[in-house]
């Protein structure tokens, strides 16, 4: 049990610890999920289907859940972003991260 336990801690601190930072720019405000995210840079680190957003400007951080994160067949040249406008309202769908062949997908 213990050894369960102690491999159990080691395989999550090696993902945490080999969670890569990407930079983004989001032209516009957008919403996601229940977050309200300003036009600006914004650091995002991905960490299973966790999602951590840190403002450039005011270091504000804001952690969302994607529905998924897909893992493409050869990494994006760019990151992408898919916006969606419904009723007044702007919300990102998917961010697909340059130099990475990963895509988070918000809503589908």
């Amino acid at each position: 049990m213990l050894k369960n336990l102690l491999a159990l801690t080691l395989v999550l601190g090696v993902s945490v610890a080999l969670a890569k930072t990407y930079t983004i720019n989001i032209a516009r405000a957008a919403q996601v999920g229940t977050a309200e995210l300003k036009p600006g840079q914004y650091s995002l680190k991905v960490e299973g289907n966790k999602v951590v957003l840190t403002s450039r400007t005011d270091r504000h951080t804001v952690e969302l859940h994607a529905k998924k994160v897909e893992t493409a067949e050869k990494k994006f040249d760019n990151t992408s972003i898919v916006f969606r406008e419904a009723e007044g309202k702007t919300t990102i769908r998917s961010i697909a991260l340059g130099g990475s062949n990963l895509r988070v997908i918000f809503e589908e």
